[in-house]
């Protein structure tokens, strides 16, 4: 078993594999995703929500406007990708 540990802004991320190929496939789907807010620097967390029964995985950035992105979903599979979209903005009331 291979365990690598690497840090996305505040978030500290495990990947675990029987192989060293499976462990870095894990780790540079986070590797890849943004530390910080690409639209305001604000660091970034995880979000997961089911609105009407749909799914969706992606970050939100926890700036006063709370910019947000959702990750694409593989039909096969399932595994996520992160897009390198622009990201949404909202603001709280």
């Amino acid at each position: 078993m291979i365990t690598i540990k690497c840090q996305i802004g505040k978030n500290v991320i495990e990947a675990t594999g029987d192989t060293a190929k499976e462990a870095i496939e894990q780790i540079g789907f986070f590797q890849g995703l943004p530390g910080e807010c690409p639209e305001c620097g604000a660091p970034v967390r995880f979000t997961f929500r089911t609105p009407q029964s749909y799914t969706y995985y992606g970050l939100e950035c926890t700036g006063p406007d709370h910019h947000t992105t959702n990750f694409g979903q593989n039909k096969e599979g399932g595994s996520l990708f992160y897009k390198h979209d622009k990201w949404a903005s909202y603001k709280e009331n």
